[in-house]
């Protein structure tokens, strides 16, 4: 656990103050994580994961019903729901971002995770992605986020590549004032600091895809052309043309310095876990 969680308070890019309620490094973190939050009803992190699982497996079993929720599963992961269900059972396994993805749909909140990352917060939103691909999970008008940090253990204010903890974030009425500083991790800078929250989720998947592909090719991580007309190619061929993809392709232009941030990420399986 972090050393000095209660000493500073974190910001994020919406002007919101968080106190990190950490929780032990001993595997499932992430769970951990959502127990903290009020609007989970269970205290205990093995009762939940035990719970989580078999609602899965129910969804499994009625498909039809659930269409959106395993369509975006599979826009972020590309093996079957099975199998990483598989992996989810075993209690000491790590949890990853699509656990969010039915902790949102199952308990009707968005969930929020805020990755310390090397050149500011990473945000993996449920509802900006829901809005990102036409579809819905969360039907509540009135829904309650749920905010989760991720993080390097035991460095919960410093930023790395190798974020590898989660702890639970505890959002601070407005008028609570910091006594030392905020931390802040300052604004997505991933490929263009004026891209949208659409733009970077579309750049942070394309980038993903390219990375799990068994195509992958070793020359995208020296030639930063080569990587920008790859994912020219990959967005095209996922997202059907419109004139806010052209106008999206147009602005991904790579400077040197932000390949090599991209290539960092892309060598040590960062993006989206």
């Amino acid at each position: 656990m972090s050393t000095n969680s209660e000493k500073r308070l974190i910001k994020d890019k919406h002007g919101n103050i968080f106190q990190l309620n950490d929780v032990p490094g001993d595997g499932n973190c992430l769970f951990h994580s959502f127990v903290k939050s009020p609007s989970i009803p269970y205290s205990n992190h093995k009762e939940f994961r035990s719970v989580l699982v078999m609602h899965v497996e129910t969804i499994i079993r009625n498909q039809d019903d659930h269409k959106d929720l395993l369509i975006l599963f599979h826009i972020l992961f590309d093996d079957s729901v099975v199998v990483w269900l598989e992996t989810m059972k075993d209690n000491n396994s790590w949890g990853d971002n699509l656990v969010a993805l039915f902790v949102a749909q199952w308990y009707q909140v968005n969930v929020v995770i805020m990755t310390n990352a090397l050149n500011g917060f990473i945000y993996f939103d449920v509802k900006q992605l829901c809005k990102m691909y036409g579809l819905n999970i969360i039907h509540r008008k009135d829904e309650e986020t749920v905010y989760i940090y991720h993080f390097t253990y035991l460095q919960p204010y410093t930023p790395t590549i190798t974020c590898n903890h989660f702890g639970a974030l505890k959002l601070l009425p407005p008028k609570i004032r910091h006594i030392s500083p905020l931390y802040t991790g300052g604004p997505i800078t991933y490929v263009n600091d004026s891209m949208s929250m659409k733009e970077n989720c579309i750049v942070l998947l394309t980038a993903r895809n390219m990375l799990i592909s068994t195509k992958f090719p070793k020359k995208y991580l020296s030639e930063p052309k080569a990587f920008e007309e790859e994912a020219v190619v990959n967005i095209t061929s996922t997202f059907k043309p419109s004139s806010t993809i052209t106008a999206i392709l147009d602005r991904i232009r790579i400077s040197h310095t932000q390949f090599k941030t991209i290539t960092d990420r892309l060598q040590v399986k960062y993006l989206l876990n």
